[in-house]
């Protein structure tokens, strides 16, 4: 076990909770810290709001991972949002957690 990885590890068996990975009906479990946040965009004179959760997840566990997946978490399934070139397989091997921008179904 890599020596960094045992306080990630830690946090997130103290504040983490389990969801579980679902794309196209391969369910898997995983194991997430999640935080509220909402997107808000101004268009002229209009604001767009959407209500959004942030997720973020050990790298390890989240490797296949791709826009508009489906994640469940608190019973609720959400879509994964991506931008662009933040997928994992473009991100450094180093990092050792990953964090998503989800939305509801």
């Amino acid at each position: 076990m890599f020596a960094a990885s045992i306080p990630v590890d830690a946090s997130f068996e103290m504040l983490g909770e389990d969801a579980v990975f679902d794309p196209d009906g391969a369910a898997t479990p995983v194991r997430v810290i999640r935080s509220s946040g909402s997107e808000r965009s101004d268009f002229a004179a209009h604001t767009i709001s959407r209500e959004t959760m942030i997720i973020e997840v050990r790298s390890p566990d989240a490797t296949l991972w791709k826009n508009d997946n489906v994640i469940v978490v608190a019973g609720e399934r959400r879509l994964l949002k991506i931008s662009v070139g933040a997928e994992p397989e473009y991100l450094d091997d180093l990092r050792m957690v990953r964090t998503f921008d989800t939305q509801k179904e």
